[in-house]
């Protein structure tokens, strides 16, 4: 806090010399002229050690390391040491200036003396409060945001990961089918990757580069599930320029094909739609599914999602989950 004290030393000073004025001013209505410029360098003297022995000492040293009753009877001492040293001095300053002054006894008592140390005890100490909490609240701040920067990048390290695996997979499988198709699909892949090289560590992007992205995991997971899996994707979304967290829409949609029901007997199926009212944005899925595969799911995906929106959508988003029979549906509300 010396450091502190040390950057803003100008301001002190500004702030003691009005602080002086003041006083200069209240005893120049009572006194004489050059008795007025005594008195008011007296109170602010005394009025300043007072600040800057609670400030510097008082609180940061007995009232944080031993207790509240321990710094009120500091002050106590502080107050029987200083005000008749105060008093003291203006005794000197009438007898030896002003003798026979009969108007100084008034300012001489001990009472006036310990009002003038007082309150500058009192302010001292609540500046001092006031600043402790403020720098301890900053503190927190900065920690509190590194830790969820770090849980953010955590999380979003899991879903990256996930999606590269199931994509692999299908990949894998096709080379062997139909490598024409595998090759459609490492370009689609390619072009993934490069949304996650560039823009996926940024804070927010376009909401409309998060659709591209979208529509590319699309394009590419209906090349892999061919006429297996009728897939439905509308979206009206705006161009508006509007921001959004990377990958924040995207797990939902991931889940859709990972759950997917693979029964040979039904028509397995696929719905996304994607629309925009002002500044929320809706996403809706439906998909069928297989309860008795869906059973092991360990739902890491959706809460990662959830995770990642109370973090950066706090009070700005709802999701909700249903089964309806074999269809599985989702919605997300997000205010950008």
């Amino acid at each position: 806090m010396i450091n502190t004290l040390t950057k803003y030393r100008v301001l002190d000073v500004l702030i003691w010399s009005a602080i002086f004025f003041l006083w200069r001013e209240y005893y120049f209505v009572v006194d004489p002229p050059r008795l007025s410029w005594v008195f008011a360098t007296i109170s602010t003297t005394f009025a300043g050690v007072a600040f800057y022995f609670t400030y510097l000492y008082l609180v940061p040293v007995i009232w944080n390391r031993k207790g509240v009753k321990w710094f009120i009877i500091s002050v106590i001492i502080t107050l029987i040491i200083l005000a008749p040293v105060r008093t003291g001095i203006i005794y000197v300053v009438f007898e030896t200036t002003f003798p026979g002054y009969s108007y100084w006894r008034f300012f001489n008592s001990i009472t006036a003396s310990s009002f003038h140390v007082g309150y500058a005890i009192t302010i001292a100490t609540l500046v001092r409060l006031l600043i402790d909490k403020y720098e301890i609240q900053k503190k927190v701040d900065a920690i509190t945001k590194d830790n969820l920067q770090t849980e953010l990048n955590y999380l979003k390290s899991q879903v990256n990961p996930h999606f590269l695996f199931n994509i692999h997979n299908s990949i894998y499988f096709l080379i062997e089918q139909n490598p024409k198709r595998a090759a459609e699909v490492l370009m689609k892949l390619s072009e993934i990757m490069k949304f996650q090289l560039y823009d996926c560590n940024k804070e927010t992007i376009a909401l409309s580069h998060e659709i591209d992205n979208i529509r590319n995991y699309i394009e590419l997971e209906k090349m892999r599930v061919e006429e297996a899996v009728h897939v439905e994707f509308q979206s009206n979304i705006i161009q508006n320029g509007q921001q959004i967290a990377p990958f924040m829409l995207l797990p939902l949609i991931e889940n859709t094909f990972k759950h997917v029901s693979q029964d040979g007997n039904k028509e397995n199926q696929i719905e996304i739609r994607l629309s925009q009212d002002g500044s929320f944005v809706h996403l809706h899925t439906t998909n069928t599914m297989d309860p008795s595969r869906n059973e092991n799911s360990t739902g890491l995906g959706l809460r990662n999602i959830k995770r990642r929106l109370e973090l950066l959508y706090p009070a700005r988003y709802e999701l909700n989950t249903n089964i309806t029979g074999d269809m599985y549906e989702t919605s997300l509300k997000l205010k950008l």
